[in-house]
């Protein structure tokens, strides 16, 4: 929100003015009172019509965040406002800029084809309007591709420059500007896959995708902060609760731990010897129960067999309850 007064006055904290006071540097000055009245950074085209080159720009919002009067996080231009761009601008910007150009031409390389005239506006309206440098292009690019293959193989088709553009707003909108926030992004969200990777395997999920249902259960677990060996125990229970596998319930079940504050496989074996009977959440039922019933009637899903983790859990919380039995 614009801090506008009724008058039509932009109203600058007395903070905020005696820190750009001391910065002296107009182009910082110029970026803050743009952010403060439209509530998002100025696009370089608009930034250049304000007489700021993209450097410029830059080092201003590197200079406002060291301040802290400003996070580029939710500050991306707004897609509704984004211009169209001809055939001109984006020569103009590949001869102006050699960031630019270089980033085409590793975009060309890395998809293995000669980029469309839209596939030039999508790639030109990533740097242009949503303020992702060349660099940070290149990187967001190769990230796609590397992605692209780990899920759909070598032989995989590469990604389509909308799927790109998707994931570079995306990137704009959380501030990833960059070149050294774009390396800490892409290291998180290979160590997201690697972690779905090992999940898909609990799940018994081989030589396929997952579907997009699929996808947002575990990416859901994986931000809670469950490893392949929680979830695994999850499925197990799962399993045993009601005869069959269900994505619902099994999410259930890690959502109460989750509440309780327990992650790992011991967590929730220490939790269950206390006593705490939220790891399970009610379910109605009609007839028989699924576990009672005939192997006949259940599903016929095979159920993929459990890791050592979960073997070693499941023999450890048998061994507790024999130990008490023979106590008594």
């Amino acid at each position: 929100m614009s801090d506008v007064s009724p008058t039509g006055l932009i109203q600058v904290p007395q903070g905020a003015f005696e820190a750009l006071w001391r910065m002296a540097d107009p182009a910082a000055a110029l970026v803050y009172l743009f952010v403060l009245r439209h509530d998002r950074l100025p696009s370089l085209r608009e930034a250049e019509q304000a007489g700021l080159e993209a450097g410029a720009m830059k080092l201003a919002c590197e200079r406002l965040q060291r301040e802290g009067l400003l996070s580029l996080r939710g500050h991306a231009p707004s897609a509704a406002d984004a211009p169209s761009y001809t055939a001109g601008d984006i020569a103009e910007g590949i001869r102006r800029d050699a960031g630019f150009a270089c980033a085409v031409s590793e975009t060309q390389s890395l998809l293995g084809k000669i980029l469309s005239s839209h596939d030039l506006e999508l790639l030109f309206s990533l740097y242009s309007w949503y303020n992702l440098p060349g660099d940070v292009l290149v990187l967001l690019v190769s990230y796609m591709v590397e992605d692209c293959r780990a899920r759909f193989g070598p032989e995989g088709r590469p990604p389509a420059l909308r799927q790109i553009f998707a994931e570079g707003r995306r990137w704009a909108d959380q501030g990833i500007l960059t070149h050294e926030a774009a390396e800490r992004h892409i290291r998180f969200l290979e160590g997201r896959r690697s972690q779905s990777g090992r999940i898909l395997h609990v799940l018994g999920i081989h030589g396929r995708a997952p579907s997009v249902s699929e996808r947002k259960y575990i990416d859901d677990w994986i931000a809670m902060g469950f490893p392949p060996e929680t979830v695994a125990l999850a499925y197990d229970r799962t399993v045993m609760a009601i005869g069959r596998w269900q994505y619902g319930y099994c999410s259930k079940i890690l959502k109460r731990w989750h509440e309780a504050g327990v992650h790992t496989p011991k967590e929730v074996l220490d939790h269950d010897e206390r006593g705490a009977p939220a790891d399970i959440p009610a379910r109605k039922t009609v007839g028989t129960p699924a576990a009672n019933r005939p192997r006949t009637e259940r599903s016929n899903r095979p159920v993929a067999p459990p890791g050592e983790a979960e073997r070693a859990a499941m023999e450890r919380m048998m061994n507790r309850k024999k130990n008490r039995e023979q106590g008594n």
